[in-house]
């Protein structure tokens, strides 16, 4: 149960490195057994070749057919709170399907699509129309193959202190997932979570952005997060980001960290992944814990244990400031604290604004 790059602070199910094997396994053209020859297959081998066939007959048939409800033809409206609600709750919404919503409505709940051991593996097209009030993420978590696009996500208030990680749109994404063109305004999350063991993450996008997943075109207007447990992320895109982020304006919003080992900031805390093209306007960033990094970016870009390369580019920031309050506490605009030699910080732009 570790993450992408194994780090032994933060915990992660199996359920994407099964779900990748699967995806692998069914891609086209890959032969069920082994190719047509004259020498014999031993009976494990046999054994083993089969269950995979199996397997990928299995992956095969929980996907709608074409033509019918939930395929890429067909997508199943979402036209109510209700409705998004018996996604992956009802054989009728499965997680794997296409979705598309027809109009905004209110999801005033604290219950997410799917769980820690299911993960949303479809595709959600918002339709440009908005769901608001959210008690919890709309998300549990955004597995491999899953897609959500042109949403609006406004008015939402998420205080989950016993969650590790949290967040507006996903509490985390797994690698192969990709969130774009969303909007989130009017937006505050907080979480108390943290401790020496299980670093936490917190974040408007997603909490835990995993390796190979993507968010790109993403806006983010009039939100704040705040974590106050030791060993804590924090951002405004994710609070670890390990995929990519292009393209993301962030505007009037704040991010807040107050505890120990807690590294916070517009962008993301801890960036092992990509951030490109971060636009900044009017935003904070305050951390007051020991060890608190705090930037315009990446709070804390790369890592040496385990090694990981973060990078920071193609940054502007326009009166926005960051604050750190104790000691062993950096702060910058582009990184507050660069971990190795081989992550980078380039291409930045700073008008109109502060750093203490």
């Amino acid at each position: 149960k570790e993450p992408t790059h194994g780090s032994e602070n933060v915990s992660k199910h199996s359920s994407q490195k099964v779900t990748d094997k699967k995806k692998e396994d069914e891609k086209p053209g890959k032969p069920a057994t082994a190719s047509s020859t004259t020498s014999r297959v031993s009976g494990p081998a046999m054994a083993t070749a089969t269950l995979m066939a199996m397997d990928r007959l299995a992956g095969a048939a929980a996907l709608p057919a074409e033509g019918r409800p939930g395929a890429r033809n067909n997508p199943i409206p979402v036209e109510d709170s209700a409705t998004l609600g018996k996604i992956g709750r009802n054989d009728s919404f499965p997680m794997d399907a296409y979705y598309q919503q027809k109009r905004s409505f209110s999801h005033n709940t604290s219950v997410p699509v799917g769980n820690d051991t299911t993960p949303f593996q479809g595709y959600y097209d918002g339709g440009c129309h908005t769901i608001s009030d959210l008690k919890d993420c709309l998300f549990y978590e955004l597995g491999f193959g899953a897609h959500v696009k042109n949403l609006r996500i406004a008015n939402t208030t998420i205080d989950q202190p016993d969650k590790q990680h949290s967040a507006v749109l996903a509490c985390e994404m797994s690698g192969g997932s990709v969130v774009s063109g969303v909007r989130v305004e009017h937006g505050n999350v907080s979480t108390r979570q943290g401790g020496k063991s299980a670093a936490s993450t917190a974040g408007v996008i997603t909490g835990l952005q995993g390796e190979q997943s993507v968010l790109k075109d993403i806006e983010i207007v009039d939100c704040s997060v705040t974590t106050s447990g030791h060993n804590t992320y924090t951002g405004a895109g994710a609070g670890w980001v390990d995929g990519d982020i292009e393209r993301m304006t962030v505007a009037d919003s704040q991010v807040t960290s107050t505890g120990d080992s807690a590294s916070a900031a517009i962008g993301g805390g801890l960036v092992t992944g990509r951030i490109k093209q971060l636009t900044v306007v009017n935003s904070q960033v305050t951390t007051t814990g020991k060890n608190g990094n705090g930037a315009i970016g990446g709070g804390q870009v790369g890592r040496l244990h385990p090694p990981a390369n973060g990078q920071v580019s193609g940054l502007v920031a326009l009166n926005s400031h960051v604050n750190t309050t104790n000691n062993l506490a950096a702060a910058g605009i582009g990184a507050g604290f660069v971990a190795n030699e081989h992550s980078e910080v380039n291409g930045i732009t700073a008008i109109d604004c502060s750093v203490s």
